[in-house]
């Protein structure tokens, strides 16, 4: 297991936060938000996790369309290398 730096995790879900905020602001309406990652310091589950809840709080309602992670052309052989998902959110107004 990978040791990161408090400040260095913090830094990333905050950046994630942001960028999910921004775009619920900017994506048009019934538009489709894209929201990658390709940090190792932010697992899967707690990214998904930051998108919703801040699209929860930009009061817009959305359909989750897709979770994207890791092709089989990129194997994963230890915890840190699971760092790339995608989430594909459909704003529903």
């Amino acid at each position: 297991v990978g040791v990161f730096l408090v400040e260095d995790v913090l830094e990333d879900v905050l950046e994630a936060a942001v960028k999910a905020q921004l775009g619920a602001a900017l994506t048009a309406k019934k538009g489709l938000l894209v929201l990658a990652s390709c940090s190792s310091r932010v697992v899967s589950e707690e990214f998904f996790e930051i998108n919703e809840t801040a699209l929860k709080h930009a009061h817009r309602r959305y359909k989750l369309q897709s979770k994207t992670h890791h092709d089989i052309d990129h194997p994963i052989s230890f915890p840190e290398g699971a760092y790339l998902k995608c989430g594909y959110y459909r704003f529903l107004d």
